[in-house]
């Protein structure tokens, strides 16, 4: 096969194997926070007014005066354009989910293969995000898309960004802080780029200059305008019942559930809720020791650097706005992984590559490779299922958090809205 042929298989495998993990998801109805941003928004109803969108908190559409903590015009916008196409239909806005979740996994796998030079290591890093059942709450949840649209343009603008770097082409110099600037409209965890982008420098290039970061910086500045505008606040305003010291065991807790779901997706769910962990708790005993293992890591390839070091530093930095270490609305969330989690894919595609050059193991790590596509596909197609019916999703997550009131709401909400309870 030609080199020049390998990119495209690739990327047509991918595409492949993220319809077939999600193609069940489409038949999905609305449900939670669907509702508020879609059904009941009358701001997505006309085109006309999507300048508004930009300066509005991303609740302020149902009607009534909401106070959100959340700036995401983009996300409120894919969504008047959704409306225009299918009204609510809610089968085409998973249609737009699943599209946004292949090209994102697609620009993964051309982002991943411009550090890397590597085609099979990128094939199976990108595969491995396209079709892991822990990215479902962001995919096959139609309110969860603003994951998968921030990812999208964070990894178009490091591709950009490097693709300027390698030939000072000025196309590249004006499409990476358009593409910084789309992130942070879709989603806050695209300021995430700011410690990317020196993160890469370190690891592949020379030392960051000034006038490289520039453009991040003013755009971090204009967004900072527009959102303080828009929401007279930078943060959303949580109350915890946890001390700091405790809101950091829950960082650990969570570390360990995090590094288990990606091995292991089992149990997975929506409401994790607001617990209080101590540092005597064994999971949070266990997520330190995962943490420690993986500093160590990261610390002793500082000087060799390259993809292992990337890889692993990316995943911790994505992690680290949502520790919790600054209140959050959970102390954790399986969509929260999504875009860190690429990393994770790098350094597990490596290790079972690593046994695929070996002769004695050859075979094996084929059989490996196999297996994790073919399980974490069909687990996510069955996972699927879970936010498929309403009512069957909200009994579910209840069983996982039975003191959920917003599970609780959102269920009664739904029996008085179906037709047979009128």
């Amino acid at each position: 096969m030609s080199r020049d042929k390998k990119p495209l298989l690739y990327a047509a495998g991918i595409a492949l194997l993220g319809v077939l993990a999600y193609r069940s998801s489409l038949f999905g109805k609305f449900l939670l926070d669907d509702l508020t941003l879609i059904v009941f928004n009358f701001h997505i109803r006309d085109l006309s007014g999507a300048a508004q969108l930009f300066t509005e908190n991303i609740g302020a559409g149902i009607g009534q005066e909401v106070s959100s903590g959340f700036y995401r015009p983009l996300q409120i916008l894919s969504y008047a354009f959704d409306f225009r196409l299918w009204n609510l239909g809610y089968t085409g806005y998973h249609i737009t989910n699943l599209a946004l979740h292949i090209l994102t996994a697609l620009s993964a796998y051309w982002f991943i293969r411009l550090i890397s030079k590597k085609d099979l290591l990128s094939f199976l890093a990108a595969a491995l995000f396209a079709v892991h059942p822990v990215n479902t709450e962001a995919v096959s949840y139609i309110s969860g898309r603003a994951d998968p649209l921030c990812a999208l343009f964070v990894f178009l603008c490091l591709i950009c960004y490097i693709k300027y770097l390698d030939t000072s082409d000025m196309k590249y110099y004006l499409a990476f802080p358009l593409c910084y600037l789309c992130a942070l409209l879709s989603r806050e965890g695209g300021m995430i780029l700011l410690a990317f982008i020196p993160l890469y420098h370190f690891s592949f290039r020379r030392k960051l200059r000034l006038a490289d970061i520039a453009p991040f910086l003013i755009v971090t500045a204009v967004y900072i305008l527009m959102r303080s505008f828009a929401l007279k606040s930078m943060l959303p305003h949580y109350h915890s019942p946890a001390s700091a010291l405790q809101r950091v065991a829950g960082s650990f807790a969570a570390f360990s559930d995090y590094i288990r779901m990606l091995f292991l997706p089992y149990g997975l769910h929506m409401e994790y809720g607001r617990k209080v962990f101590n540092f005597n708790d064994p999971q949070v005993v266990a997520g330190l020791l995962m943490f420690a293992l993986c500093a160590y890591f990261i610390f002793s390839r500082r000087n060799s650097r390259g993809l292992m070091f990337f890889s692993a530093a990316w995943f911790i930095a994505g992690l680290a706005p949502v520790s919790g270490i600054v209140p959050m609305g959970a102390y954790m969330a399986e969509h929260w992984l999504y875009l860190p989690s690429v990393g994770f894919f790098v350094l597990l595609s490596s290790a079972v590559i690593y046994l695929y050059r070996m002769e004695r193991t050859r075979t094996a790590a084929v059989a490996l490779i196999a297996v994790m596509l073919l399980a974490y596909t069909a687990s996510t197609a069955k996972h699927n299922r879970y936010w498929s019916d309403p009512e069957a999703f909200y009994k579910r997550t209840l069983e996982y958090s039975p003191d959920s009131a917003r599970m609780h709401t959102y269920l009664d909400l739904y029996y008085r809205m179906r037709p047979d309870s009128r």
